[in-house]
């Protein structure tokens, strides 16, 4: 094998063997199936909802097959952007290499150049796991993000809906508002939503209401988790009312998502991670395509004489059926 080539995949072990430790609320939403290709275009099935009801043959009844529901599917693409981020490797970094002496990772006896590889690759994956988060949070929030070329990649999820607050008084209004949006999603969805995301100010509202924090207590909800990550506010009518975590885009401003008066209903099912392959040269500086969540590579900064480490990815998250996100705002 090439030895460029062989490089990049024994770091794409190190990186796959690492846990990222910032959290990634919006990117552990993506709970669909993986999607991957070592193209440059990901070719997807988007769900789509279809009615057909078997006709009935029997007793001479010929009657004509109506529309009920029943899944179908449409091929859609998209050609995602790629993340970046560098690491930059000083001689003296390079001097503790090869020494080839002991150092610790994550509490382990490691050697030297297997721990400090492992920390380069904690930093890259750090790094470009919360921008994934980041471009998970804005597709939910807009239906729609920018890649690095430029390019908008969009799906098209329903308009923004509104409830005036003064008809959501108290928790009882708020069940009763909410078992309407729950009805009217499945209708239009053929999905069942099972996260319900809502924000700081909604939250503030509902523990304020006696009768929701008797509920919170006598059902025990307050020991709800998500994945070991996440505590839920609440369930309503079997849905898990999860607080949204605040996130600003790359300028430090507030993602609409996570804003106080915001609620998304979504079917996690629809939310797929998906992943291009990625450009890279080999040693005769062709270039091959790698099918990789992430890589890691190693470039020369011949002028400053240190080591780049490059870590990249060509994500982008996939909602298979758009109608499933449905945004809610509260307003005055």
């Amino acid at each position: 094998m090439d030895k460029k080539i062989a490089q990049i995949l024994y770091f794409v072990g190190i990186l796959s063997r690492i846990e990222p430790t910032e959290k990634t609320f919006y990117l552990d939403m993506l709970k669909g199936s993986k999607i991957t290709t070592p193209a440059s275009t990901i070719i997807y099935d988007a769900y789509v909802s279809k009615y057909v009801r078997a006709q009935l043959i029997g007793n001479g009844d010929k009657t004509k097959g109506n529309y009920a529901g029943r899944e179908g599917y449409n091929k859609f693409r998209v050609t995602p952007g790629k993340i970046r981020e560098h690491y930059q490797l000083t001689a003296d970094d390079a001097a503790y290499i090869r020494a080839g002496g002991i150092a610790y990772f994550n509490g382990k006896e490691r050697k030297a150049e297997d721990s400090l590889y492992e920390n380069v690759a904690t930093y890259l994956k750090n790094a470009i796991t919360s921008r994934m988060d980041l471009i998970v949070a804005e597709l939910l929030s807009e239906g729609k993000y920018t890649a690095d070329t430029g390019e908008e990649i969009k799906f098209d999820i329903p308009n923004v809906q509104t409830i005036k607050k003064n008809d959501v008084t108290d928790f009882k209004s708020f069940l009763r508002i909410m078992k309407e949006k729950i009805t009217d999603y499945k209708k239009k969805s053929f999905d069942t939503p099972d996260r319900i995301l809502i924000g700081e100010e909604i939250v503030n509202d509902l523990i304020d209401d006696e009768f929701f924090i008797n509920q919170v207590h006598k059902l025990g909800l307050a020991s709800v988790t998500v994945d070991e990550k996440y505590v839920a506010i609440a369930k309503v009518f079997n849905h898990l009312l999860i607080e949204s975590e605040p996130i600003v885009d790359m300028k430090g401003v507030d993602i609409d998502i996570a804003k106080g008066n915001r609620m998304t209903m979504l079917a996690t099912k629809r939310l797929h991670p998906a992943f291009a392959g990625v450009d890279v040269l080999d040693a005769s500086g062709m270039p091959k395509k790698i099918a990789s969540e992430y890589i890691m590579r190693n470039d020369s900064d011949v002028l400053n004489a240190t080591a780049l480490f490059v870590g990249e990815s060509c994500f982008t998250p996939i909602i298979s059926n758009p109608k499933s996100v449905v945004r809610i705002d509260v307003t005055k």
